[in-house]
């Protein structure tokens, strides 16, 4: 099994999905549910921890009318849990975060059923976040697996859908259908 998780977590590619999905029906020991972090190993953990974490991905992105490819091989990706002080839905804020490049930065947070996507690109702040009052939806468009490890989890972020986000300056970032991004903690 060890292996076959190095495989998994090395390759890094459009083909990382369908491995993960083997390794469900193989392991039963992951969960893919769309807009949902309630299989994930940290859902219950409400004291502040920081981790690091590797990131492997692969990011098309539509900006301005051009068409960019991003790739993510950084082991210096982080796992934040910041307590919720007022705990009203959830006890913590969960947020995985990587430096892609000198000019972009990718993080993916979640709280109780809702989640936000943010995509720093060359200086300007893109997001879409569905984290407000009820937190009781999310973004559709993606889905989310974990795999628990012994010593943490591998969680996967897909693209289903092209997904658009905005900028206090109202400017567009797209993120295309196929986009992956992997957190190995």
């Amino acid at each position: 099994m060890k292996l076959y998780l190095l495989f998994f977590v090395m390759s890094a590619s459009l083909h990382s999905f369908s491995v993960l999905s083997q390794t469900k029906s193989y392991e039963n020991q992951t969960e893919t549910i769309l807009c949902s972090e309630s299989n994930s190993v940290f859902k219950d953990c409400c004291e502040y921890m920081s981790h690091q974490a590797s990131a492997n991905g692969l990011f098309f992105i539509s900006f301005k009318g051009k068409n960019i490819t991003k790739k993510v091989n950084s082991p210096d990706g982080k796992f934040t849990v910041v307590p919720d002080s007022e705990q009203v839905y959830d006890c913590s804020f969960k947020k995985y975060s990587v430096q892609m490049d000198k000019t972009s930065f990718f993080s993916y947070d979640y709280y109780y059923l809702s989640n936000k996507i943010s995509y720093n690109f060359e200086g300007e702040d893109y997001m879409l976040s569905t984290i407000d009052g009820s937190c009781d939806t999310c973004i559709k468009e993606l889905k989310i697996s974990h795999l628990k490890k012994h010593t943490g989890e591998i969680m996967l972020i897909e693209f289903q859908k092209d997904v658009h986000l905005l900028s206090k300056k109202a400017n567009t970032l797209t993120i295309k259908k196929g986009s992956y991004c992997i957190f190995v903690m």
